[in-house]
């Protein structure tokens, strides 16, 4: 693994950085340049988390209400539930987590304030590539 900023010396001279796998040292790995080729795949990577948990809460007192994300997310911390990643909307707020423990009671807290959904058995997709939106 490679931290963002120990590339930086390389990005400055133009000079290409070449990643290898250890566990597969005969394959070519992957080349970190400045500028993509003209003409290769958009798509450089796909990575996913199976086993991830939706959890929602929305509420229409959300709308134009301070505190409602810092409410939702001390319940997520107070009952050990980490957060992979989140999505909100103005009357809605939805995260992902791997962690199925506790999720009862985070969802009996939150039930207080919110209308909360559990989802399980949902998978975490994560695309990277030039130009994707």
């Amino acid at each position: 693994v490679l931290h963002p900023h120990t590339l930086v010396p390389a990005m400055r001279k133009n000079i290409p950085v070449r990643v290898l796998n250890t566990f597969k040292p005969e394959h070519p790995g992957t080349k970190i340049v400045p500028q993509p080729q003209k003409g290769i795949s958009v798509i450089k990577s796909i990575a996913f988390k199976r086993h991830q948990l939706i959890v929602s809460a929305s509420s229409p007192r959300m709308l134009a209400g301070p505190g409602f994300l810092a409410r939702i997310f001390t319940a997520f911390a107070r009952h050990g539930v980490d957060v992979d990643m989140v999505s909100t909307s103005e009357v809605s707020v939805s995260a992902t987590t791997g962690n199925g423990n506790n999720l009862e009671a985070l969802q009996a807290e939150l039930s207080g304030e919110f209308d909360v959904r559990v989802e399980k058995d949902k998978a975490l997709l994560c695309v990277v590539g030039d130009g994707i939106q």
